[in-house]
C-alpha cells in the first residue's frame, strides 16, 4: 500500500516539474492539473 501511494506520489511531481519546466512544449499539461487537483482535494 505504502510503495502505491509514494509511486503515484512520484510520478505526480515528475509530471508537475515536465509541466513548470516545459510548460509550451508538454501536451499533458491540463492533464497534469487536473490530476494535481484531484490529489489536493482528497
Amino acid at each position: 500500500m505504502k510503495k502505491t501511494i509514494m509511486l503515484i506520489t512520484l510520478i505526480t511531481g515528475i509530471l508537475f516539474v515536465t509541466s513548470c519546466t516545459s510548460v509550451s512544449f508538454n501536451p499533458d499539461e491540463d492533464r497534469t492539473e487536473e490530476m494535481m487537483r484531484r490529489y489536493s482535494a482528497e
